[in-house]
């Protein structure tokens, strides 16, 4: 029996939008309705819909997969740049340093000439020149706020004719099983926030164990700007996509039903989304600590999650301070419970430019982010944990120019977290861009990053803890935004992936993108190219893609004149921003 061909078209037709407005006895909704119907070939209604809504929706509100927003730092093997010729040299260590004397004698025996100075945060110490390469060597003992402070201190003191070369000492986790040197290993995170703030500069950090592959490396003066040695191997970093590994078969429980967890900064809006996640998997104790005590809509989010069934303490306390990650575990262990899990989410926001850091700033930063962390690392380092959280940032990954002290904390988690896996213990560290909703950043609009909601944040959590991830970056990033705003980023290594990627999407817009005249009336329009930072009138905040007066370097003006890249809002309608 042969099959009817019935190629008769069903037909649609819809009705124009209008405007909606309050109708009594529904809620009132803003916005536009439709109507929709289906009609078959004879004029039949097949199908009918009504009073469609309609309504705006911003891309950040449009979830995007998990897959496509994790990011890593990888080492990839490289040769050495070829010697370039013989430079001035100006080397910054202790006069007794083993590592700047064998590197001094190098560079000489190949026609270089070396002055020495000792290392020190004071720019006074630091003398000007000719020097075409400055080499930093801190020694074992510099460590934490200090070496924050003698970095900055150094590189204020360079003028822009100068490259700036940092060499550490197997500071770095490169190697699998390498724990690296957690009090100095966030020296990275400088280096990044100096290829914004000063790009003439060409900041580098290397981190070697031995002399022979730390003068390869000065001999080349090649492009890349971090990059590790080990056992004559060079290794560049990069950035590069994250992958979580094929699931087989059921997904890994990240929570024990009816353990203990510990959530530092804990009635935060970060927090608070922690903490949900962990109730609705089955947590039954909750502590919560802050350094003063939760607002009203945290004690709201606090009583909906007692009537759930779970029991929440709160414990106030600074946890830098002596004794208070005891009374917090003491406090999770309380009746025989079980600790299975702590999340490190406390820290304290302190802008400002390397040129302008000050001691003060860096060490409200510091403790709540580093020594808290520490703090926790201790007293929970011969307890049995499913795993350990520290709710690390974006600005520590890629640079953020404007918050050198946050970033360099932030990176001290990092390296933390890689510490304690090398010597058995759990650790996790995740690389937050910023949150819609929740968060300190949650009310700015950023340039180069789309924010990511609490439910994509709160799936991501949940998903790097499953998969055993020791480091992640979690970040909606517009790499062609990113290159628009800092095309400088284009030369450098690191940044490839992101470069390679704005250049594709530049590919595929010119591909699909024809004459006004030719485009679909349906197409989804482009994302608009990020705003022009605003004229170098007084005070008016600036972004570091426009240093003012065209130059690479900036103005000795007061920090808040200046505004970090991830702060760079829209400002069509404002020149303000807000913290």
């Amino acid at each position: 029996m042969a099959a009817r061909d019935d190629r008769r078209a069903a037909r649609v037709r819809a009705d124009a939008p209008r405007r909606a407005g309050p109708r009594r006895g529904r809620a009132r909704r803003r916005g536009l309705l439709g109507a929709l119907q289906l009609l078959g070939p004879d004029g039949d209604v097949l199908a009918e819909a009504t009073e469609i809504g309609l309504r705006k929706v911003e891309r950040a509100d449009v979830p995007v997969p998990l897959t496509d927003k994790i990011a890593e730092v990888v080492w990839d093997e490289e040769p050495a740049p070829a010697p370039a010729g013989p430079r001035d040299w100006l080397l910054l260590a202790d006069r007794d340093d083993a590592l700047a004397a064998a590197v001094a004698s190098a560079l000489e025996s190949h026609g270089h000439r070396v002055a020495r100075r000792e290392l020190s945060a004071e720019p006074d110490a630091v003398p000007g020149g000719d020097a075409a390469g400055v080499l930093a060597v801190p020694p074992p003992d510099l460590v934490d706020e200090q070496l924050v402070r003698t970095v900055a201190g150094v590189a204020r003191a360079l003028p822009d004719t100068a490259r700036l070369w940092v060499a550490t000492r197997r500071a770095l986790p490169v190697e699998d099983g390498e724990g690296g040197e957690p009090n100095q290993g966030f020296v990275r995170a400088l280096t990044r926030v100096l290829a914004f703030e000063r790009p003439a500069l060409r900041a580098t950090l290397v981190d070697v164990d031995r002399p022979a592959d730390l003068v390869d490396e000065l001999l080349g003066d090649g492009a890349a700007r971090e990059v590790a040695w080990r056992r004559g191997v060079r290794r560049v970093a990069r950035l590069a996509r994250a992958r979580l590994p094929a699931p087989e078969g059921r997904p890994r429980r990240v929570v024990r039903r009816g353990g203990a967890y510990i959530i530092t900064g804990g009635y935060g809006g970060i927090g608070l989304v922690t903490a949900r996640l962990l109730a609705e998997r089955g947590a039954g104790r909750l502590v919560l600590s802050g350094r003063s005590g939760p607002d009203a809509d945290a004690e709201k989010e606090i009583t909906r999650l007692r009537e759930s069934g779970v029991d929440v303490d709160v414990v106030l306390g600074d946890v830098a301070a002596p004794g208070t990650a005891d009374r917090l575990v003491a406090a999770a262990r309380d009746g025989g419970k079980r600790l299975c899990g702590v999340v490190h989410g406390a820290g304290v926001l302190a802008d400002g430019l390397i040129a302008d850091l000050r001691a003060d700033d860096l060490h409200r930063v510091w403790a709540a982010k580093v020594e808290g962390a520490r703090a926790l690392s201790a007293a929970t380092w011969d307890l049995d944990l499913d795993w350990f959280v520290t709710h690390s940032s974006a600005a520590a990954l890629l640079g953020s120019p404007g918050q050198a002290a946050y970033a360099a904390a932030n990176a001290a988690l990092d390296a933390l977290a890689a510490y304690r896996r090398a010597h058995g213990r759990p650790a996790t560290t995740v690389n937050w861009g910023t949150w819609s909703r929740v968060g300190g950043a949650a009310k700015l609009s950023v340039a180069v990053l789309d924010p990511i909601s609490p439910e994509e944040g709160a799936e991501a959590l949940e998903a790097l803890l499953a998969a055993d991830r020791p480091a992640t970056g979690v970040l909606r990033f517009d790499p062609a935004a990113a290159v628009e705003l800092f095309p400088e980023i284009a030369d450098m290594p690191y940044f490839a992936a992101l470069t390679e990627a704005a250049a594709a999407a530049a590919q595929g817009a010119a591909r699909t993108t024809g004459p006004a005249s030719t485009r679909s009336g349906g197409s989804t329009p482009p994302r608009p190219a990020p705003p022009s930072p605003p004229a170098s009138a007084t005070g008016s905040p600036r972004c570091w893609a426009s240093p003012p007066n065209g130059s690479t370097r900036p103005s000795r003006s007061p920090t808040s004149a200046w505004t970090p890249w991830w702060r760079c809002a829209s400002r069509a309608a404002s020149n303000t921003t807000s913290a």
